[in-house]
């Protein structure tokens, strides 16, 4: 956790300018709207997942197939997943 009191003024600055930008937008939103947005994006991806690993097409010994589709499942909902590129 940041210790407010070390930042130099700057930067503490710029953090309250952050936080005063952040706390006007989410005053402007409902907040259980927004939960809603983020848990119906959860289910997708799960459910996303959840068909690749039932895909039968999918079916190699080492399981890079069904690795590399729930990779994209990640893609194509804007997550970015930290992996090894050896085998790009």
């Amino acid at each position: 956790m940041t210790n407010w009191n070390d930042l130099p003024v700057a930067e503490h600055l710029f953090a309250q300018a952050v936080g005063a930008e952040v706390l006007k937008y989410v005053r402007e939103y409902d907040i259980h709207d927004l939960a809603r947005r983020v848990d119906s994006q959860a289910m997708t991806i799960v459910k996303g997942i959840k068909k690749v690993l039932e895909d039968k097409t999918l079916d190699d010994p080492t399981c890079f197939d069904q690795i590399e589709a729930i990779i994209q499942v990640y893609y194509t909902n804007g997550l970015r997943v930290n992996r090894h590129g050896e085998l790009d």
